[in-house]
C-alpha cells in the first residue's frame, strides 16, 4: 500500500514536470516510479516518450524494448486503445513496421475513428507513396475535428502529390484562416506557387515578416508586411496579419483599415474578426491613445 501510494505521488509530480516541459526532471521521476513497480507498462512508455524528447535515441529504444517485453510477459492485460497506442509507438520506434501494421489495424478495428490510429494508418500510407488513399482518413479526422491543422495539412500535401493544386491550396486557405501566422501553411502555400510558376514573392516576403514578428521587431516586420502587399494585395491571410500586428503597434487606423481589406477578400475572415472582437479591442485602444494623446 506505502508503494502504491509512493507510485501515484510520483507519477502526480512527473506530471507536474511535464507540463512545466521540465524533460529531465520527469525523466528521473518516471525512473524512480519504475523502482516501485518495475513491470509497469505505462512507466515504461512515459520513459520512453520523455527519453526520444530529450534527443537520448538509444535509451528511448531501450525503453521501447522493455515495455514490448513486458506486453508479451503478461499475456492477462487487457488490449485496449491507450496500450495499443503504446504497442505501436515501440514497434515504430524500434523499425518493427510489420508488426506495427498489424497493431495498427487492430486499433482501428476496436476504434475505427481513433483519432492517433488513424494518423498513424495516414503516416504508413504516406511512406508507401499510397497518396490517394490516405485521404479517407484525413476526411475521418476531420469530420470529428474540422480545424484539424495537422489533418489539413496533410490534406493540402497530398492534394499537391497528386498535382491536384487547387484543392491543395483550399486547404492551405483553411489553415491560414484559424492561424494566419502557420509557417507551414505559409511555406507549403509558398511551394505550391512554385510548383505553379506562379507569382510567389508576396509569400516569401510574408514569412520574412513573421520572422521579424517573432523575433519583436515589429517596424521590420511591418515593413516587409507592406512591401509583401505591394507585390500582390489578393491575399486576405496578408491583409489580416498586417492587421494583427498594426493593433500591436497601436496603428488603429492601419490595423482596421487592413481588417477591412481581409474581410472583402475573403468574408469567412469577418467570422474569425467578430470571433476575436477585434473591432471592439480596436476601438477600446483608439479611446486610450486619444486620452493619452498618443499619434498613430
Amino acid at each position: 500500500m506505502i508503494t502504491t501510494n509512493k507510485f501515484k505521488k510520483l507519477e502526480k509530480k512527473a506530471t507536474q514536470h511535464i507540463e512545466k516541459n521540465e524533460y529531465q526532471k520527469a525523466k528521473e521521476t518516471y525512473i524512480e516510479c519504475l523502482a516501485h513497480k518495475p513491470h509497469h507498462i505505462g512507466t515504461l512508455n512515459n520513459l520512453a516518450q520523455t527519453s526520444k524528447i530529450l534527443n537520448e535515441t538509444a535509451k528511448a529504444q531501450e525503453y521501447n524494448r522493455l515495455l514490448l517485453e513486458e506486453l508479451d510477459n503478461q499475456p492477462e492485460i487487457e488490449y485496449t486503445e491507450s496500450i495499443l497506442i503504446m504497442k505501436i509507438n515501440a514497434l515504430l520506434s524500434l523499425n518493427k513496421t510489420k508488426q506495427a501494421k498489424q497493431t495498427i489495424e487492430e486499433l482501428l478495428k476496436i476504434s475505427p475513428d481513433n483519432m492517433i490510429g488513424l494518423f498513424f494508418k495516414i503516416q504508413q500510407l504516406y511512406q508507401n507513396q499510397q497518396y490517394t488513399e490516405t485521404i479517407p482518413y484525413i476526411n475521418k479526422i476531420l469530420n470529428q475535428d474540422p480545424y484539424n491543422i495537422h489533418a489539413l495539412l496533410l490534406k493540402g500535401r497530398f492534394h499537391a502529390k497528386l498535382k491536384e493544386y487547387d484543392a491543395s491550396e483550399k486547404y492551405y486557405n483553411q489553415i491560414l484562416l484559424i492561424d494566419s501566422k502557420n509557417i507551414a501553411a505559409i511555406t507549403l502555400k509558398l511551394d505550391l506557387f512554385k510548383q505553379k510558376s506562379e507569382n510567389y514573392q508576396a509569400h516569401e516576403l510574408m514569412l520574412t515578416a513573421i520572422e521579424y514578428w517573432n523575433n519583436n521587431d515589429l517596424k521590420t516586420s511591418e515593413e516587409y508586411f507592406d512591401k509583401a502587399l505591394k507585390i500582390n494585395p489578393k491575399y486576405d491571410e496578408i491583409w489580416f496579419c498586417l492587421g494583427e500586428l498594426c493593433m500591436e503597434l497601436g496603428k488603429i487606423e492601419k490595423s482596421k483599415s487592413s481588417f477591412e481589406k481581409a474581410s472583402k477578400l475573403n468574408p469567412k475572415r469577418e467570422e474569425i474578426i467578430k470571433s476575436k472582437k477585434i473591432f471592439k479591442t480596436l476601438k477600446i485602444m483608439k479611446i486610450i491613445n486619444k486620452i493619452l494623446r498618443i499619434k498613430e
